[in-house]
């Protein structure tokens, strides 16, 4: 890696939201079962975590990216 970029080319395109807006953004009901399962995936691993570190499925519950 030669560049580092701070400013994405896609990221005009894109934009942060939560997961209930990802999910009526889903345009087949595949889409929202996945996103679901990922969610409870997510809930169940950071319920077995008890090292006390910050938790990737609160922040996935905050934001999402399409």
């Amino acid at each position: 890696m030669t560049n580092t970029l701070l400013i994405f080319p896609q990221s005009e395109k894109h934009r942060r939201m939560n997961v209930a807006e990802a999910r009526q953004i889903c345009k087949h009901w595949w889409m929202k079962e996945a996103l679901d399962r990922l969610v409870e995936r997510l809930k169940s691993s950071s319920a077995g975590n008890q090292t006390g570190e910050d938790d990737d499925a609160s922040e996935l519950q905050e934001t999402v990216e399409p």
